[in-house]
């Protein structure tokens, strides 16, 4: 005692235990917290273990190229392709008598405009995003096509003396409750200079009018714009601003010919297209429009090539163009609500609560379904035939060319057991123009409709195809395609038994069908028509599905109240209780509607629920609230007789055995008898952009990244493992292809990517891609639409099929996103999402749908067709990856939702692989347990609050759900490229060694410095003491 008083006496002592103390107590909370809670996050940012590779290892998939950089050199020509198709001609005018504004000759002098221009938008922000390193510019592509362009003009956008950017991206968030702020950017014309203006007229054998838009992952698209910075009082961002305006008005009174190019991410209201176009002749003032999109890093080279006319256009709207989105139906449901006068949020006591909502009243009537069907009742009720052209400015698959083609439609009758279970319908399409180019096959239908009956739109999209290049004459000219239609692809969605046949769910109904291949989807124009053929369907031919046609299995309406069970109706399980409750007459018969009803447009159009409308309903916070699980058939598994659950088993099975072998073949139970629960519990909740390894079972560890343009990673560090890999276009350029091949292609290019994968890294493959994307342009105002297809399911979902079975051809799985419904950024995560069954299946999940079928025919892709006969592909598949979504349907989490995940998604569908969540911050909004319980098998989280970290190996329902989970993730990684390596095991993280090598040289530095001061004390007082 007398020595420890000693050395508390002494400064140096106090001194060195005060800091050794403070050291070591930071020293154990920061070891604690990287090696524990944050171990995720770590190695997400400074790397994770390293594997030791078995290298004589036969690769089950095979490169077709020699190396990476090969594949990125391929990637990026792809990229350049695809811009090509994708790019949409909208308006291409005549200038002069034969001659219209595009194609403009090479060598042309031409004059771009628009701040944007020097810094085109590329792409979306997010996790998803592609980055910019290496980009392509515009004024690169228009050297590629030979066209020179006005280089003081560029330098002065590139200057300060052109005034602020645009605004930079939002920062990527959990949703925003309310649109940002954002400023175009674009240069006020006082800030020409009279040396800038001079040189026009050197460059002015044509104006190029950049006009561009951004958008992003967290943030939807402001319904208004910043007047303090150039906008427009009660104008949203989707228009021109006042300087865009001025810029256009000194352009237009400056050239001859002028021709825009629409830098935007979403459709764009071009209203202002009348506004300058409104004389006869050829002084129109605007001359041709050009959407381009976003082109990723390598696109934009393609610019020059469809200006100079190298390549003819081809590419197709992926949504309608409307003429004033205030008057689309989404307008008042949408967002925060405001731009309607209201709020998104739920109301307790006058008002907003912290829970949020979006109702989604328009039904099936999504885009140009709406706007087609409006446009044919308008007519046939009110004689009113300009409807259309007041309210439409381009159609869905519209799109000019620099040639011409014909298309001829034959229909046969498939039969079966003498009845009809489809049509085999041939197109033959010939190039009748004077330039070679390729063309999209549309084939649309519409289906009998009663009024009162089933909603259905006028007409919608059954299938489509493109030809390869076609020449001007012979048989290179022609091409002929054959699409199989079976009846189910015609069926309507009967939630509320609307016909009365007692039958909630899909059905085909007996009357006319007509069959049209367009040129876009109005095909109640008949200059717009190639071909149409009406086939009757009798009534001993009609069809109710019962039973899913594919997988055999039940289809149940379950998010209905009157389907319900009666324990659970009254429980707000429903996910259409908050929609509008409509009431119209035919007739002398009234009807009730959830939402907008095709029998009276007028009478049943969407509002915004006021504050008394958003109060929260007797019982409904609590179920918002409820975190528990709904899975009903748990218990009744692990009741059943003979069920047990082995563990730790030693037979000798290794997960690559299983590669190739069925979901249910016998060898899997053997496998998974091996598991501990502890494996079990890794696997499931360790999902953060990796799957974890488990060497007794020869699991690798796996890759597993973002997103829809390739892979890529947005978190530091990590990032830099996905450098040198392709950036492709958007997927709203590459849905506006209207090309299979094309997204096969990709697709394949992608997996061929993660065949090299982290090669300056742990060497791995990348294996799991965290993409397609096919949620719906429900409003232009997402800011995710660049990152999603199209309006349109068909579209959607076959475009995701064909990539995703390029990418498995090299052994990548996809987890096809977001699951669902996930169709706008503000309050994502747990907005409260209302809509009929109805819409939920006919609309929001059909493109899942089809792409967890594997519902195309690789017939359509050339590559495909190819890699069938050379036997690396048997056929298309389905998807054996999901991604769950923020959002609710209903009151209920998606990825905790039993419903979505495991009856319709794996019993209904068939689907067989992994669902993972998105990325959980917030463990209130999106508990794990109740997620795994739901058939979300692995949790994508870096943090281990968010984790399921107290299942119970004691608790038999904790472990057959931990069970089927590992089942399904085992599953997606046995026939994934992580084949192709066998990992022996696995080195200590670099950083956790020099953790521990700082932990001992503190503890070492702190007990030589103790030494030294403890013995300076006890020495010191052993003196005073003799004193």
């Amino acid at each position: 005692m007398k020595k420890i008083k000693a050395i508390f006496k002494s400064l140096g002592g106090r001194v060195w235990f005060s800091v050794s103390a403070v050291l070591i107590a930071i020293l154990i909370v920061v070891t604690v917290l990287t090696t524990g809670t944050f171990h995720s996050v770590v190695n997400t940012v400074l790397g994770g273990k390293r594997p030791i590779l078995d290298p004589t290892v036969e690769a089950t998939y095979e490169s077709e190229y020699k190396s990476k950089a090969e594949v990125l050199e391929a990637g990026n020509k792809l990229n350049v392709q695809i811009q090509q198709e994708g790019a949409v001609l909208l308006l291409n005018e005549e200038i002069a008598k034969n001659k219209r504004s595009l194609p403009i000759a090479k060598g042309a002098k031409v004059s771009v405009f628009g701040h944007n221009s020097v810094d085109i938008v590329l792409s979306g922000s997010g996790s998803g995003s592609g980055g910019s390193s290496g980009a392509k510019s515009i004024f690169d592509g228009l050297e590629a096509g030979g066209i020179k362009y006005n280089e003081t003009l560029k330098k002065f956008y590139e200057s300060g003396s052109a005034g602020s950017k645009r605004s930079s991206n939002p920062q990527l968030s959990e949703g925003t409750s309310a649109a940002p702020t954002l400023d175009i950017g674009e240069t006020p014309v006082d800030k020409y200079t009279s040396e800038v203006k001079s040189s026009f007229k050197e460059y002015n054998d044509a104006a190029i009018v950049v006009i561009s838009r951004i958008g992003g992952e967290g943030f939807d698209l402001p319904r208004e714009q910043n007047v303090k910075n150039g906008g427009i009082e009660n104008h949203h961002y989707l228009q021109l601003d006042k300087n865009e305006y001025d810029m256009l008005d000194m352009v237009t009174s400056r050239f001859d010919n002028v021709i825009v190019l629409l830098n935007t991410l979403t459709s764009f209201q071009l209203d202002f297209i009348d506004e300058y176009n409104n004389t006869d002749g050829y002084n129109k003032r605007i001359d041709a429009v050009m959407w381009i999109g976003g082109p990723g890093i390598s696109g934009a080279e393609a610019i020059g090539s469809l200006l100079n006319g190298d390549v003819t256009p081809s590419g197709k709207t992926t949504d309608i163009f409307a003429k004033d989105f205030t008057k689309d139906p989404t307008w008042q449901n949408f967002g925060d609500n405001t731009q309607a006068g209201q709020s998104a949020s739920f109301t307790e006591n006058g008002s907003d609560a912290t829970d949020y909502m979006v109702a989604y009243e328009e039904g099936v009537y999504v885009g140009y379904r709406y706007y087609e069907t409006r446009a044919y009742e308008e007519g046939v009720k009110n004689g009113n035939f300009d409807w259309y052209d007041e309210n439409v400015i381009y159609p869905f698959g519209y799109g000019l060319s620099y040639t011409s083609f014909t298309q001829e439609m034959t229909i046969t009758e498939t039969v079966k057991d003498d009845k009809v279970t489809g049509y085999d319908i041939k197109v033959d399409v010939a190039n009748v123009g004077g330039a070679e180019g390729k063309e999209v096959v549309q084939l649309y239908v519409t289906l009998p409709y009663t009024y009162g009956g089933i909603e259905k739109s006028r007409v919608q999209l059954v299938d489509y195809a493109k030809t390869g290049i076609l020449k001007t004459s012979g048989e290179e000219s022609k091409a002929t395609f054959n699409f199989h239609v079976d009846l189910y692809d015609l069926a309507s969605y009967d939630y509320n038994d609307a016909n009365g046949n007692l039958h909630h769910g899909y059905e085909t109904e007996a009357g006319e069908y007509t069959f049209y291949v367009a040129k876009n989807s109005h095909v109640d124009d008949a200059k717009n028509v190639y071909d149409k053929e009406t086939v009757e369907l009798a009534e001993d031919n009609a069809v109710i599905y019962k039973n899913d046609p594919k997988t055999g299995k039940p289809v149940a309406n379950i998010y209905t109240e009157a389907t319900m069970s009666e324990q659970d109706k009254g429980k707000f399980l429903s996910a259409d209780y908050r929609l509008s409750d409509v009431v119209f007459s035919v007739g002398d018969e009234e009807y009730e509607r959830k939402g907008m009803s095709r029998a009276d447009f007028e009478a049943t159009f969407p509002k915004a629920d006021d504050t008394k409308e958003r109060a929260y309903l007797e019982g409904e916070k609590e179920a918002l609230d409820d975190r528990q699980h709904n899975n009903t058939e748990v218990a009744d598994e692990v009741k059943k007789e003979g069920y047990s659950l082995v563990t730790g088993a030693k037979n000798g099975v290794m997960l690559r055995d299983l590669h190739g072998l069925a979901y249910d073949d016998p060898k899997w139970k053997e496998l998974l008898d091996q598991l501990t629960h502890s494996d079990m519990a890794k696997l499931a909740n360790y999902g953060a952009f990796l799957t974890e390894s488990i060497i007794s079972i020869g699991k690798n560890l796996t890759n597993d990244s973002d997103g829809p343009v390739g892979f890529v990673n947005f978190m530091p560090g990590l990032s830099e493992h996905y450098k040198g890999n392709p950036s492709f276009a958007c997927e709203i350029v590459i849905a506006s292809t209207f090309n299979k091949d094309l997204a096969y292609r990709m697709g394949q290019i992608v997996g061929e990517t993660g065949l090299y994968g982290d090669e300056g890294g742990n060497g791995l493959p990348y294996t799991g891609w965290y993409a397609p994307a096919v949620n719906i342009h429900r409003s232009p105002f997402s800011g995710r639409n660049y990152e999603y297809y199209s309006e349109d399911p068909v579209l959607s979902g076959k475009m995701a099929v064909n990539v995703i079975n390029g990418a498995g051809s090299k052994g990548v799985y996809t987890d096809l996103k977001h699951f669902a419904v996930n169709d706008q950024e503000t309050n994502r995560q747990g907005v409260a999402t209302y809509l009929t069954e109805q819409s939920l299946r006919e609309i929001y999940l059909k493109p899942f749908e089809l792409a967890v079928k594997g519902s195309d025919d690789p017939a359509f892709s050339v590559k495909a067709t190819e890699d069938i006969k050379a036997g690396r592909i048997n056929g298309y598949k389905g998807s054996t990856g999901m991604m769950s979504s923020f959002n609710r349907i209903g009151t209920r989490w998606t990825g905790g939702d039993y419903r979505l995940l495991t009856t319709i998604l794996r019993n209904e569908w068939g689907f067989e692989g992994v669902v993972i969540s998105d990325y959980i911050t917030v463990g209130s909004l999106m508990p794990a347990k109740q997620a795994i319980y739901a058939g979300n098998d692995l949790i994508l989280t870096s943090t281990s609050p968010e984790r399921w970290n107290n299942s119970s190996e004691s608790n038999p329902e904790d472990m057959y759900v931990l069970r089927k989970a590992a089942h399904n993730i085992l599953y997606a990684v046995a026939n994934s490229n992580s084949v192709n390596a066998e990992v022996l095991g696995y080195k200590m993280e670099l950083w956790l060694i020099a953790l521990i090598v700082v932990d001992c040289v503190a503890v070492a530095g702190i007990s030589v410095w103790g030494y030294f001061a403890v013995r300076k004390a006890l020495k010191k007082a052993e003196q005073q003491a003799s004193e």
